[in-house]
């Protein structure tokens, strides 16, 4: 075809007049600049806004899909579907028109949810020839608690804190064992996954009773909420809305947050940071030195700061003859601040207020008077799939005759490993199948 996705670090492509891009994060427009004029960019409005705004892309080269609505490029049917991994990020459904009528998925970055599989476009005909598979954690070992299951548990702590509890009781180390994230085999499986909530939290009842309690006190609780160039925006807007405040941006973020369409973002947006007790901050700006010259340039004293650092999060493999309870902290590495956990500590529990992990910033030699207590709290939230969550997506299709790995196959034992994975899934479909 004359497609491509997410291609820009390759320049100019020949034959290539219709260049995709999925969504605006620098790995998948890497190489976009304002000097490109060979073709048409297509993508979501929110992603057209984010391109012309920070890369100064001219908007005659932009062409902006509509979603959920087949549309006619060059032949070729493309519909966009809402991807659940930030603003404006979206699938790519080709369907071609002539024979032998070929059907492509791309999903770009996605969190996969069973409104995916439900989607009317991907239902009427869940049969694919490809499907391009964001494989960021298409491994076993990648399990992290459901998105919204992460949200609701993140807002009650923040209601609890701010109703008078102490960090030390609400995140100790100590679990009780409950329900398991882990596969009980496709069938059931899928089954509890399509009737889980698929994209934003619902207000649970453990919240609903904390409700107005922490409005009967001064606000004395400062949180800190990392966040990417977009993303994460369910994380500052949640714990907002819970405890009743205005979120703080700085002049850069508010003008990428006014891209986004989003009116209770709009609203909750402040340019005071004495006015809101909820500041958007850069992950890379969730360091000791960093967090000190931010309390320290706010006039509102607070008693405690809360550092919250959304990441995507797995175990590491014990070493032998080491038992769960000696692994006690999180073990930050990369670029992507991935936290590792043992698996047994994660997977095989609920995941509740008491799972969450307090580290703390010691102050203590500082010249001038900081709040008492400075935390830090890894949350495992993240805007890819798990494990499961992909399994569940690929089981959930009719069929997929080819898969390609969009991350970790650019080389030949990351490629096998992925065929390994995605021939036990087609085997177990099969297994399935012949059960019935």
């Amino acid at each position: 075809t004359k497609f491509t996705v997410d291609a820009f670090n390759y320049g100019m492509i020949s034959n290539c007049e219709f260049y995709f891009l999925s969504h605006f994060h620098s790995d998948h427009y890497g190489g976009l600049t304002s000097k490109f004029s060979f073709g048409k960019i297509l993508c979501s409005e929110i992603t057209s806004k984010l391109v012309i705004q920070q890369l100064r892309v001219r908007p005659e080269f932009i062409q902006v899909l509509p979603m959920n609505i087949p549309t006619d490029v060059d032949g070729v049917q493309v519909t966009l579907v809402d991807a659940n991994h930030c603003p404006g990020a979206v699938l790519f459904l080709f369907e071609f028109l002539v024979p032998p009528f070929l059907r492509y998925l791309h999903t770009g970055d996605f969190r996969a949810s069973p409104q995916h599989i439900t989607h009317p476009s991907i239902s009427a005909n869940p049969c694919f020839d490809l499907l391009f598979l964001d494989t960021t954690y298409c491994k076993p070992q990648y399990s992290f608690p459901p998105q919204p299951i992460v949200l609701n548990v993140l807002f009650e702590f923040a209601q609890r804190i701010c109703a008078g509890e102490k960090i030390e009781t609400l995140c100790c180390t100590s679990r009780k064992k409950k329900a398991k994230f882990e596969d009980n085999g496709e069938r059931e499986g899928i089954k509890r996954w399509m009737a889980s909530s698929p994209v934003a939290a619902k207000k649970s009842a453990t919240i609903s009773a904390w409700e107005n309690v922490f409005n009967q006190k001064s606000k004395e609780v400062l949180f800190l909420v990392g966040s990417y160039l977009i993303g994460k925006e369910k994380v500052f807007v949640g714990i907002a809305k819970a405890i009743g405040s205005k979120v703080f941006a700085d002049t850069p973020k508010r003008k990428i947050l006014s891209c986004l369409m989003d009116p209770e973002i709009d609203n909750l947006i402040t340019n005071n940071a004495n006015e809101a007790d909820v500041h958007v901050v850069s992950m890379g700006h969730l360091n000791k030195d960093a967090v000190y010259d931010k309390i320290n340039s706010l006039k509102t004293s607070y008693k405690s700061v809360i550092i919250v650092r959304p990441t995507g999060w797995t175990y590491k493999e014990l070493p032998k003859n080491q038992t769960v309870e000696k692994i006690q902290t999180f073990e930050h590495v990369d670029e992507n601040e991935k936290e590792y956990f043992s698996r047994t500590d994660v997977v095989d529990n609920d995941f509740t207020v008491s799972s969450l992990k307090a580290t703390y910033f010691d102050f203590s030699t500082a010249s001038t008077t900081l709040p008492k207590t400075i935390a830090v709290i890894g949350v495992p939230y993240s805007e890819h799939s798990s494990y499961l969550e992909l399994k569940q997506f690929v089981l959930g299709l009719k069929s997929v005759k080819k898969i390609v790995p969009t991350v970790g196959g650019s080389n030949e034992d990351g490629r096998a490993e992925m065929e390994r994975e995605f021939m036990l899934w087609e085997q177990e479909r099969a297994n399935n199948l012949n059960d019935k």
